[in-house]
């Protein structure tokens, strides 16, 4: 087995491993746990994507050309502007604070209710 991708964080190295596997070679992530530990590790390349040495040049080849297109960045760096990914990620992101507020306004009036 060869690296094929090093990252620091797994969510990149699973966008990686689930790419290559829609390409139909098959993909695994080493190092994703070690991620808990990053007060005592070097950050650099914790996760490793590995994959099958027969399969090793196509899956190069196939990263490179993600890499050029920036699939993998969640901003458009030419434009500015926000890519669908990031769209998602904010309006996510907007929910949560809009829940937590509403779970916080809950709680204060359940509190506040007389108790029988």
């Amino acid at each position: 087995m060869r690296i094929v991708y090093n990252e620091a964080n797994s969510i990149e190295a699973h966008m990686v491993k689930n790419m290559l596997e829609q390409q139909e070679i098959p993909a695994y992530i080493h190092g994703e746990h070690l991620q808990s530990g990053a007060g005592e590790l070097p950050m650099g390349g914790l996760v490793k994507v590995r994959i099958d040495n027969e399969n090793y040049y196509k899956a190069k080849e196939i990263i490179k050309n993600c890499e050029s297109t920036d699939t993998f960045n969640l901003t458009d760096k030419a434009s500015g502007k926000l890519t669908i990914k990031n769209q998602i990620i904010n309006a996510n992101s907007l929910w949560l604070v809009v829940s937590l507020i509403f779970g916080a306004i809950l709680m204060c009036m359940y509190m506040q209710s007389p108790m029988t």
